[in-house]
């Protein structure tokens, strides 16, 4: 593809420096958004430039500067215009600020920290957030024959730089001249070469150009980029918009480079300040080496609801489903007395607690799926019967089917301590007495009725009964040895309240709050609420060998379970009192088995069982296992028992599916009741945050712990893995094709339009000026460039299009309204709406914000001149630029004026209520010869209930004239031509013949228009 040289006059600069700030700030932001560059040229004198080449040669002869990788030199200038870089330090504002590379340098800074700002200033019109600009770097050309190797920490830098710059800054310091090649993000593109010489300063968009630059002698340059660091926040499928060649080509080297560094750790591996935290984080998010377990079904019966994404949502708004003791389980009225110490009413103790959280529909059970008889249904436990349906579900939803249950090698876990079944104020059959106080039996149950041939265990270890038994078949599906293994287990556990018998008991041991809350956390903690709850969840391995070939399990499942850690407490001053060292140990143990480091751990569920010393000993124990000491990665802490209340040997389920549904939402739930803070909690040297609001993850994707402790010393922590399930949180969308920045316009070319693009007699341009007649044609000024001279009425406005060959049908437009210029062009095509570009020389306002003295926001209008501005029969070269596919029109203002005429001053009409406003009704308003600028009419007489009426120009609905009062008078401002905002209009006395007069004047830079009437 040959090389098109692009000259900008004599010196190839759009600028030269010495123009006013204004002026300049609008030409960066034109060329910027139609060419995606800008030259301004003698930005720097030779004498600067001298003394900064030579502290550039200082700075080389300190051996400051380096070689980079070639990722980085075809991300910068180019392997010869980035040979070598040297990376200045930030520099301060002050002019007596330490220079440490030298005076001048720091001097070309400064102006690149101005130029920023311009850039910064009209960043909306470019598209994108300018939010920070990155340190300066000097380039010297030539050619190292070296090879650099790109290190973990700079490849970390730059493709942060890369994929956050937007606008790069090139100030060329000579003492040779180069040429720098610019290429757009598109096929059709040619290329363009650009002449450097000594003081030339280039703006270009790196996120529509490609740059490089080479020079035959020696050349220095200084680079600065403008960056929108929102980037780094964005969902990936929005962030694809954002990347470049090079961004990509370090993103693609980071990521063989994680692979790298997961197949040399080991366990005695310690990850030093020379890799970036960063990448230690994403490698254990996406590359492991160890086996780990798929959770591949689950089923939930939670209060309120057995759907558990429904009661998670409940749980990001803050839900508390505790409610009283309902009256079908048991008149709690009997056992019930607001005393703390009715627990010791001899003969009759009572319970200060009155509140729970209850699963609804435990009395229904569907006996003929699972072969059993009316009669023994009737006399199971209901935790049997919910027990069968959940781990039914659960092995239903994992996709296994009734038929390929039964003699499957699938085991059961069960979590489950004594039942209350027993304890209920029933007729009790004798002949089914046994099925009802052996607890085993429920677990045995299941592998009964299902066939199931895999281990089968009832576990009790209290609250963390459900993650042991969760814990122990995730470890059961693991291949080891040559024994028959499990393809599936199913960990499960189960809790109702049936019974109002151990209610007293519980209130003794300060178990029960009489506030009727789980106080997690808060000052106000004296004991929890009891909840029902049951579930079962189905794990398998996440990778199988068969036949010597590795199969994966499908990415649909509901997370991934890393680790477990169980630790007993041992030998302690009491059996029940939670153990820091054995916390933490058991946090650790499971963060080992994942084969992670602790600080990838995001959040924990956390036991939190209302205690005031065991909720402090254990935010500790966790702050300190997990973080070691204070850390800038914080640790979220939740606790599910503030939304529902505890489970006892249930409640790890709970915590499981809150750890589930978090990192499929990619949300944390916050905490409830939480006001103030737990006394003997001293967050201030941790790392710890107890959410009060939802939180999102840092990432897609999140490693999670559910902890919890049992009363007879057991501590048990599950880590998780999951990710954000796209069709539960759809990602967002990603940026329009027709949405995408583009360049309007590039000078060298590149692609072809169809027949039908170009014009075979003439380009015709049509407006407000002529009543958008056809018959003024563009005149070609220079291959490419077709140009027509527009008088600028008294309006100080006009709008326009282009038509090929005088057709309508063929009308060329920016597919906006009143489009300014350097915008795409449209069509060939028929325009049926108000899509033109529109030349403005009236007074431009913009809006700024300042501080009043009690600190409020003011906004104030602001009035600044555009290069536009001018004043009636201005006159405006307006031209039309093509070059292969790519279009544009732009125009400027000319030095001279013309005296307007009758017809370039316009018509005016007024429309009335009396004929509905109609544009083809409106009465001619004649101009006064005598007096400038003077319009008048004589309109018929009024009803006696008066008139109401509006003025038009050339019978234009977008040249109105109307008042910025309802049924204005005389006195009313008066705005317009132009769209008319507002449903405002004039209202006239009745029974009467009226002559109304429009008088327009310039005042300064603002138009003053009045309408009177009077009558005739």
């Amino acid at each position: 593809m040959a090389l098109i040289k692009v000259k900008y006059g004599e010196n190839e600069a759009d600028i030269m420096k010495g123009g006013s700030p204004e002026e300049d700030c609008s030409l960066i932001e034109f060329c910027l958004k139609t060419k995606g560059y800008c030259c301004i040229g003698d930005a720097v004198d030779e004498a600067s430039m001298q003394k900064a080449r030579d502290e550039i040669l200082d700075l080389e002869g300190l051996g400051k500067l380096k070689v980079p990788n070639s990722l980085v030199q075809d991300g910068l200038l180019g392997p010869d215009g980035s040979a070598q870089i040297a990376e200045m330090e930030i520099t301060s504002f002050t002019e007596d600020a330490i220079a440490p590379e030298g005076e001048e340098l720091r001097k070309i800074d400064l102006m690149m920290w101005s130029l920023s700002k311009s850039v910064i200033l009209c960043q909306e019109s470019l598209g994108f957030e300018g939010t920070s600009r990155s340190t300066a770097f000097i380039h010297q050309s030539g050619d190292t024959g070296e090879e650099m190797e790109l290190t973990d920490l700079e490849a970390d830098k730059w493709s942060s730089i890369f994929l956050r710059r937007k606008v790069a800054i090139l100030v060329f310091l000579g003492p040779d001249s180069g040429t720098l090649e610019l290429q757009p993000y598109d096929e059709d593109a040619n290329p363009s070469e650009i002449t450097t010489y000594p003081g030339l300063v280039v703006l270009l968009r790196t996120d529509q150009l490609s740059f490089k630059h080479e020079s035959t002698g020696v050349t220095s340059c200084i680079s600065s980029f403008i960056m929108q660091d929102s980037i780094l926040r964005m969902d990936k499928a929005v962030r694809e918009v954002h990347m470049t060649p090079a961004a990509e080509a370090i993103e693609k080297w980071i990521e063989n480079r994680l692979m790298e560094m997961k197949a040399e750790e080991d366990e005695e591996t310690v990850w030093g300040e020379d890799t970036p935290r960063g990448f230690v984080l994403a490698m254990n998010h996406a590359c492991t080496k160890v086996a780990h377990t798929v959770i591949r079904g689950a089923s939930f019966r939670m209060p309120v609801s057995w759907h558990m994404h429904r009661n998670f949502a409940g749980y990001l708004g803050g839900s508390d489903v505790v409610t009283e003791v309902p009256s079908m389980r048991w008149d709690h009225s009997a056992i019930y007395d607001p005393n703390p110490m009715g627990w010791k009413t001899p003969g009759h103790p009572t319970t200060h607690c009155r509140h729970g959280s209850y699963v609804d529909g435990v009395e229904f059970f569907d006996n003929k799926l699972f072969g059993l008889s009316p009669a023994e249904a009737k006399g199971m436990d209901p935790s049997q019967r919910c027990l069968l349906e959940c781990a039914y579900g659960a092995l239903h939803s994992s996709g296994i089917r009734k038929s390929k249950m039964m003699n499957s090698t699938t085991g059961i876990y069960l979590g489950i301590s004594f039942s209350e079944w027993d304890y209920t104020e029933r007729d009790k059959d004798p002949l089914l007495a046994q099925q009802v106080v052996i607890e085993a039996i429920c677990c045995g149950r299941v592998s009964f009725c299902l066939g199931l041939k895999g281990a089968c265990l009832s576990i009790d270890t209290e609250c963390c009964s459900a993650l042991t038994s969760v814990a122990n078949a995730s470890e059961a599906v693991a291949l080891k040895g040559r024994g028959r293994y499990q393809e599936h287990s199913i960990g499960a556990a189960v809790y109702l309240q049936l019974a109002k018998a151990y209610w007293a008991i519980w209130s003794a041991a300060g178990i029960l709050s009489g506030k009727g809350r789980c106080f997690t956390w808060d000052q106000s903690a004296e004991g929890g609420v009891r909840s029902d709850g049951l579930g079962a969840l189905v794990v398998k391995r996440a990778i199988d060998i068969v036949d010597g070939e590795v199969i994966q399990d499908e990415p649909d499942h509901f997370g991934v379970i890393y680790g477990a850690g169980m630790v007993h407490s041992g030998q302690m001053a009491t059996l029940h009192a939670p153990n820091s060292i054995s916390i933490q140990e058991s946090l650790r143990e499971s963060v080992r088995r994942g084969d992670i480091q602790a600080f990838d751990v995001d959040a924990v569920e956390c036991h939190g069982d209302a205690n005031l010393l065991c909720d402090a000993v254990e935010v500790a124990a966790i702050n300190k296992g997990l973080r070691d000491g204070n850390s800038y990665e914080m640790l979220a802490l939740t606790a599910g028992k503030t939304n529902v209340g505890n489970a006892k040997e249930a409640a790890g389920l709970y915590q499981i599916m809150k750890v589930i549904c978090a990192a499929r939402m990619g949300t944390m739930p916050g905490n409830q009741h939480l006001c103030q803070l737990n006394p003997h909690l001293d967050l201030e040297d941790t790392s710890v945050h107890l959410l009060t609001e939802p939180l999102e993850f840092r990432l897609k994707s999140c490693f999670q712990h559910a902890f919890a402790r049992g009363m007879g010393g057991t501590n048990t922590s599950l880590l998780f893995h999951g990710a954000v399930n796209e069709t539960l949180r759809p990602p967002p969308k990603p940026c329009p094709e027709e949405l995408r920045p583009k360049l309007t316009y590039w000078p060298a070319g590149g692609g072809s339009l169809d027949d039908t693009g170009y014009a075979r007699r003439a380009y015709c341009i049509s407006g407000t000026w002529n009543g958008w007649s056809l018959d003024q044609k563009m005149q070609e000024e220079e291959e490419g460039c077709f140009a027509a001279t527009v008088v600028l009425g008294e309006n100080r406005w006009e709008q326009f299009r282009i038509l090929i060959d005088g057709d309508p049908d063929r009308a060329l437009h920016p597919n906006r309204y009143k489009a300014p210029k350097g915008t795409l062009v449209f069509g060939p095509e028929p325009v049926e709406d108000d899509s033109s570009w529109l030349i403005d020389g009236r007074q431009q306002y913009t809006t700024f914000e300042r501080n009043n003295e009690d600190g409020s926001a003011q906004y104030d209008f602001l009035e600044y001149s555009s290069g536009d501005q001018g004043v009636a029969g201005t006159e405006y070269r307006v031209r039309l630029y093509i070059a292969g596919k790519w279009r544009t029109v732009s125009w400027t203002k000319l030095e001279s004026t013309k005296e307007l005429t009758d017809s370039d001053r316009g018509t005016y009409f007024i429309l009335g209520d009396w004929d509905n406003y109609l544009m083809s009704m409106g009465i001619e308003m004649e101009a006064d010869a005598s007096k400038p600028g003077v319009f008048t009419a004589e309109l018929p007489r009024t009803h006696r209930n008066g008139a109401r009426f509006l003025i038009v120009r050339n019978k234009d609905p977008t040249q109105m004239i109307y008042p910025l009062q309802v049924d204005a008078g005389m006195e009313a401002p008066v705005v317009g031509p132009d769209d008319i905002l507002y449903d405002t209009q004039w209202a006239l006395p009745g029974s009467k013949t009226l002559k109304v007069t429009l008088a327009m004047t310039t005042e300064g830079t603002k138009d003053v228009k009045k309408v009177t009437w009077e009558a005739v």
